[in-house]
Parts: C-alpha cells; structure tokens; sequence
C-alpha cells in the first residue's frame, strides 16, 4: 500500500462518521466539529481521572502519554493539535507517542528485569493503521 493511501475500511468509515456529524450539525445552531467532541470527551476524561484520584486518595499523575495513530507522523500539525487539546484538558508533563510504541511500553513496563534475563523474548508490535496488535509468543505474561 502507497504512502497516501488508507484501507477502503477506514475511509468508509470516515465518510459514515462525517456523514452522520453532517445530518447532526443541520439540526443545531452552533455546529459540531470532531475537534470540539474530542475536546469535550478528554476534559471527561480528565475530570473522572481526578475524581478517582480523590476517591482513592491517589496522587494525581505527573505525567501523561498521549498515544495518536500512526499514520498522523505524516502531518505534524495534527499530533501537535492533539497535544494542545490533551494539555488543555489538564493533563500535565504531555508525552506524545505512536500508538505501536504506547503498545510496547504497556508490555514491557510492569516486567520485572529478570523477565528480560530468563530467556530471549520475541516481540512483534503490528500497526495496521486502525488497530494496533500486540503478540508474542510464550509472553509469559
């Protein structure tokens, strides 16, 4: 597949979603756009995370990995975009990475070093550009 091109699945399901955001957008005054729906569904998502660190008596994180699509690494403006909006919503110290490299660190940031010792380890991290895929034979985990 070209550089330029994204499976049909993806661009249909694109043209569905614009399509179904366009027939909502002519029933109201001030139209919807998906930069204001993620804006809205991160300062959720922010709200719940400190209302569960209050619940918790947990610190809030001092850190935040934000994970963007792979494909995005071709148009900057749209991860730095993505970072505004993450930042905006209250989430501190912003770290932006590709959805396969968020999927690595998940795997190996809970492994204890002599995971890594006990014997070689193969991992395969898959982006296919709509879902990222973790396999690994004898994980262990």
């Amino acid at each position: 597949m070209g550089e330029s091109e994204e499976p049909g699945e993806f661009v249909e399901a694109r043209k569905s979603n614009q399509k179904k955001l366009d027939d909502l957008n002519t029933q109201l005054k001030v139209p919807l756009t998906f930069e204001y729906l993620v804006r809205v569904f991160l300062l959720y998502l922010h709200d719940q995370l400190m209302w569960w660190c209050r619940k918790t008596d947990s610190t809030p994180p001092r850190r935040t990995v934000a994970a963007y699509p792979l494909r995005w690494e071709r148009n900057p403006e749209t991860v730095l975009k993505y970072q505004q909006l993450v930042e905006a919503a209250g989430f501190e110290n912003v770290e932006m990475v590709n959805e396969a490299e968020a999927a690595a660190n998940s795997i190996f940031t809970d492994r204890p070093t002599s995971w890594f010792q006990e014997k070689p380890r193969i991992v395969v991290i898959d982006d296919n550009g709509g879902s990222t895929h973790v396999s690994s034979p004898r994980l262990g985990c």
